[in-house]
Order: C-alpha cells, then sequence, then structure tokens
C-alpha cells in the first residue's frame, strides 16, 4: 500500500539529547518554493533551502542556545547546525544536493544546474 504524503505529519528525527520533528515535502510543494525562488531562471539556493528548511522542521525538542532551552521559533531554523539540518531535509525529502549545488553559501545558480520542475 502506497501512502500519500499529508501536509499535517509530524515525523521525528532524534539525535543525541534532542528531538527534531518535520514532516515530507510533496513536488508541489518543493516546485512552488523553487518557483518562488527563481527570479530571471536563476534559483536562489540560499533562500530555497532556508524556505524548504521552514517548511519541514516542525518542532523540536531538547534544543539549547547558550545552555538555555530554545522554544521552537521557525525563525531559529537558520541557526540548527548543518550536519543535522541537512539530515532532516534528506529524510524529508527535500533534494538538497539540488538545491544547494555548491554548498549553501553560493546564492546563485545557473538554471542548467538546478532542474525544475515542469507544469
Amino acid at each position: 500500500m502506497l501512502e500519500l504524503i499529508q501536509d499535517n505529519e509530524k515525523l521525528v528525527h532524534e539525535g543525541g539529547g534532542f528531538d527534531i520533528y518535520y514532516r515530507r515535502i510533496h513536488s508541489g510543494k518543493r516546485a512552488d518554493i523553487m518557483k518562488a525562488n527563481t527570479k530571471r531562471g536563476i534559483v536562489d539556493t540560499g533562500a530555497a533551502y532556508n524556505a524548504m528548511a521552514r517548511y519541514v522542521v516542525t518542532g523540536w525538542r531538547g534544543v539549547n542556545s547558550g545552555g538555555q532551552p530554545v522554544d521552537f521559533d521557525r525563525d531559529l531554523i537558520v541557526r540548527i547546525p548543518p550536519e543535522e539540518l541537512d539530515i532532516v531535509m534528506d529524510k524529508a525529502g527535500a533534494n538538497i544536493e539540488d538545491i544547494k549545488e555548491g554548498g549553501l553559501g553560493n546564492s546563485e545558480t545557473s538554471p542548467d544546474s538546478n532542474p525544475t520542475t515542469e507544469e
């Protein structure tokens, strides 16, 4: 049986003493985010990655800043260590290697190096 991806999923990435809650991203949402972050045929990879992370990550437990617990805040998702966020994004099906071609710091990529979803 095949189960379709639901927007209200609550999956868990268990780390060492913390959990990151996430949902999978379906191809329609992924295409919407890529389109919203493409101008004149050039994908802003940093913005697309961050937009997908804000969609994918839905909560956390056991996250600290300066030794103090931090309540979930979508604006703080960009401060999750990249090695953990990349794992969550991969589990969610965000295809981060397509988005991060050349690394997260590369904010512009040619259209040929980032395949887009055709409508």
